[in-house]
């Protein structure tokens, strides 16, 4: 029986520090399980890479609408200072659901998002609906969905591109979304391209490894 090796995220990183200054995605160390907005009305700060300064706030708020006598619970996140998540320009930028092999970086037509700018991303617990065609995440507001989004963020005065993992999954009121994974440059003004969702285990680890370290990975994957 041949049998194939399917390394795992972990072991293809590996691979990429042993390939040496290739190697130059990294990991989010503070993503853990999952990052999502608190229960309750409250911040979930993310530090991207670690450093001592909040990137994004993840945001779990409500607003009072007197016109209509009711109160709306949104999941929201907050640009930190240098930092935003990739969107298509316009009366309200919706986050873009990235296909694979799409350079996140300083395109022309794009838009970060102002710095300490807000974007709802749930509406009372559904996926956010101003434009969801536009963006990429298709019409229904009842279906849990998942894709890439891209961001930048500032570390030691430099900018920084990378790509994460949510999930729209509906949760709660005021979360809705969770942020399952994330990698980014770790060379400063250096576009990073996304994975394919369907391998994004063998895809994230590999975009890790630089030249060296996935030419020994594609022979560690052969059919032995």
């Amino acid at each position: 029986m041949k049998k194939i090796n399917n390394p795992t995220i972990t072991s293809l990183l590996g691979l990429g520090v042993a390939a040496g200054a290739n190697a130059a995605v990294t990991a989010s160390p503070t993503v853990g399980s999952g990052l999502r907005p608190p229960a309750a009305v409250g911040v979930t700060n993310w530090d991207v890479d670690n450093d001592g300064t909040v990137d994004f706030l993840l945001r779990n708020s409500t607003s009072y609408f007197t016109t209509f006598s009711t109160t709306y619970t949104y999941g929201r996140i907050q640009n930190g200072a240098g930092a935003g998540f990739f969107g298509r320009a316009g009366f309200i930028d919706p986050f873009l659901k990235l296909s694979t092999g799409f350079s996140v970086g300083p395109q022309t037509g794009y838009i970060f998002g102002n710095p300490n700018s807000v974007a709802e991303v749930t509406d009372n617990g559904t996926r956010l609906g101003e434009d969801p065609v536009r963006s990429g995440w298709g019409t229904a507001n009842n279906t849990p969905v998942t894709g890439f989004v891209g961001f930048q963020f500032t570390s030691s005065a430099n900018i920084h591109y990378g790509f994460a993992e949510i999930t729209f999954d509906l949760f709660a009121p005021g979360q809705g979304f969770i942020i399952t994974s994330a990698f980014y440059e770790s060379t400063p003004n250096t576009p990073i391209a996304v994975p394919e969702p369907e391998t994004a285990a063998i895809g994230l680890g590999a975009l890790a490894l630089g030249a060296a370290g996935l030419r020994r990975w594609r022979q560690r994957k052969k059919v032995s």
